[in-house]
């Protein structure tokens, strides 16, 4: 099973672990509801909550680059 979400690619060999990707993929879609109909306070606390997830990423990846760049030195 192969399954395609937000541009993204994912594929599974093992049977348990595709299944329980499936019924969260589900649930999540089951749970969301589409921006499109929502007001602008709904739009603005889901881009406000999707820039502080990436912004978090961006520095756990800028800590992991100067953990790399310290550690070529010992």
């Amino acid at each position: 099973m192969t399954l395609l979400w937000f541009f993204a690619y994912l594929k599974v060999e093992q049977r348990a672990n595709r299944d329980t990707l499936d019924h969260f993929f589900e649930k999540q879609m089951k749970n969301s509801k589409l921006l499109l109909n929502t007001g602008e306070r709904d739009h603005a606390q889901f881009f406000n909550k999707m820039h502080l997830k990436v912004t978090s990423v961006v520095e756990k990846i800028k800590i992991n680059q100067d953990l790399i760049y310290f550690q070529n030195f010992i």
